[in-house]
Order: C-alpha cells, then structure tokens, then sequence
C-alpha cells in the first residue's frame, strides 16, 4: 500500500485520462504499518504512532491520511480516526456515533458503559477500543489485534474443527459476514453439541473430577477479586457462590464432575438436554478441551486460548458458571454460543489471562 498523486491529462484534441503516480510506499507486518515514507515506525502500548494528548489530540501536527492514535488511520479531509464501526473525533475525545451493540456493550457494574458515546469508558490513558465496539486494556496479555480472525474449516463431527470467524479481542461484535456461523449446538454447553448428550461414566469423586472441583474453588476466588468479571455474573440477581459453596466456603462437590461426552462439547450446565441425574450442576467432558491439548475450540473463543491449558479452563468453567448465573443466553439461540464466549471474554478476560491451576 502506499500514497499516490492523481493527475488528469484533457484538453482539445486530447484523450482525456487520468495517472496515479506513487509518491511513497507504506509496509505492513500482521496488519500494522512498520514503515512509511519517513522510514520505520514504531507504536506505543496503545499502539499509537507518534505522541498524543489522551484523547488522540497530536502534540505536534503531522499530514493526516495515515496511522495514527492507537493504530487507527486519521481521515485525511475531516481529521476523524476510523474505528472500523464508526469514527472516533480527536477534538471532542468521543465518537460520533452511538455504540452500535446497544445495551448490550453494558455491563451493570460499569456505570461508565452506559454511555454509548465513550472512547475507551473514559479511560484513555490505559484502555482502547481498537473497533469502536469493545474497550481493551492496552498492553493486557490478552491484548491481540482484533482483525486477526480466522475462518477455521470444519473438519466433520460434532468434535472436529468449528466453521466459525473467532475474533481474538473485540468481544460484543456482530458474527463477521466474511465467515460462516458455527457449528450444531445445544442448550447450556461450551462446545459443539447437537440436540442430546449422553454422559457416560459420570463421576464426581476421581482424580479428574478433583481437579475440576480445585479448579472452580480457585477459580471462584479470582473472579471475586475482579470487580468487572464478578460484577457481571451478579447482573441478574443470582449470587453463583451460594449455589456453589458451603457456608464455610467449601465447594458443594457433589454438583461438580466429569464423564465422557458423545459430542465435542467442553462441559454442561443443568442437566437439560442430557442423561445426567438430578444434582449436577457443572460436568466436564474428560474427551474434551478442558483436560486435552489439541483439541478444537468452540466458536467465540479467542484463538490465543489453547485447548488443556488454564486459560481454556477457565474460560469453560466460567461459561458454565453465566449460565448458573442466567447471564448468557442458551447456546442454541440463534449466535448464542458464540455471543456467549465473547461476552466471557469481554468481562472475564483478566482473570482467565492471569490465572494458573
């Protein structure tokens, strides 16, 4: 890519026509400019190029028609930065227009995301909203470039590969229309499944099902100490720990276990759509992405997130906990899974970054 001149060549007797002489030549590595006209570029923790008031305000004015504040390119006829969705207006510090996933880019326990105006929920200094649709911490290890997506193709059955658009970051946008949907899923799961799944070799006593249990214990204790991911599984009223938790604090194990699934479904709330007993509340699928490497992630998931590590662990684990909590929609809704993922994403990045089991 770069910049070009446009002359037009007309007069009497003249065919008219029109050149476009290149004047300068732009590179580009994982689609960030690395070098212009002027040489090699190199951007901040926001990924900015150059320096900036925190609204994206330019110390020193520079020619507009490039990558600018946080990466985003500065329109070069009204100054505006082009957020993919909408435009964001250094002078104003705001975006021209609304959020377009309404309310549902609201988090209750964030009053600043009621305003669907806001650069970054007014944080500038240490967040970006690299599409106008989703606030990211800058510098987060779970901080990756949201238009690097890839279409996975299916590799066939219910535990193969998923036909899906994953967005690495932007966490409440729309299904991307250059990809498909993905694959066949059922109700209150993390994992391609179809309509049943039937739970072979159900426990919740062996070695992997202690693992789980440990793991949710832990885990239950970091989503406590983050307001934003906490504040989120509270928005409808339900309080998950005492649905979990005995009154001394220790987890009520008998809920939570394991058995192989007959689809690639990760884990399932409930017993809905399953042959599982009464009384269980979270199973994970031991053939699954929770305990194997290797294994495909369903749509929604971030592809940072390697199946058998914490990461995907927690995610999982933190999914079926917004069922338990009635804030994500069931999976077979129209979306839903994927929708559902990045809503987890979206208020439990942090967490599921950070923590080890």
């Amino acid at each position: 890519m770069g910049d070009y001149a446009v002359t037009q060549n007309y007069g009497i007797g003249v065919t008219p026509a029109f050149y476009a002489t290149q004047i300068s030549l732009n590179y580009y590595f994982g689609k960030r400019l690395i070098s212009n006209a002027n040489g090699w570029v190199y951007s901040d923790r926001l990924r900015s190029i150059g320096k900036f008031y925190p609204y994206g305000q330019e110390i020193s004015t520079t020619t507009n028609g490039t990558e600018k504040f946080t990466g985003y390119f500065r329109d070069t006829e009204t100054g505006n930065d082009y957020a993919i969705n909408r435009y964001e207006v250094p002078s104003s510090g705001r975006f021209i227009t609304p959020d377009p996933s309404g309310l549902r880019a609201v988090n209750p326990a964030n009053p600043q995301s009621w305003n669907m105006y806001a650069y970054a929920q007014g944080d500038p200094v240490n967040n970006r909203d690299p599409r106008g649709l989703n606030v990211v911490a800058g510098g987060d290890p779970g901080d990756c470039d949201p238009d690097d997506f890839e279409c996975v193709d299916p590799s066939g059955g219910y535990g193969g590969g998923i036909n899906v658009c994953v967005s690495v970051s932007s966490l409440t946008e729309q299904p991307d229309p250059w990809c498909t949907g993905g694959g066949p899923v059922g109700p209150s799961t993390f994992g391609s499944s179809g309509p049943q799944i039937t739970v072979g070799g159900y426990s919740n006593t062996n070695s992997q099902a202690q693992q789980v249990q440990q793991d949710l214990l832990k885990l239950l204790g970091a989503i406590a100490n983050n307001p934003t991911c906490s504040g989120w599984l509270a928005s409808a009223g339900i309080n998950i720990n005492t649905r979990l938790e005995n009154p001394d604090g220790t987890l009520i194990t008998s809920g939570i276990g394991v058995g192989t699934f007959s689809t690639g479904a990760a884990a399932v709330y409930g017993t809905k759509g399953t042959n599982l007993q009464t009384g269980a509340v979270i199973t994970v699928n031991t053939l699954g992405a929770f305990f194997n490497r290797g294994v495909g992630m369903p749509p929604g998931v971030p592809n940072i997130i390697a199946s058998g590590t914490s990461q995907a662990q927690a995610l999982i684990l933190i999914h079926e906990l917004g069922h338990l909590a009635n804030v994500l929609q069931p999976n077979d809704a129209d979306g839903g899974q994927k929708q559902n993922n990045m809503d987890v994403w979206k208020y439990c990045n942090k967490t599921i970054m950070t923590i080890q089991f």
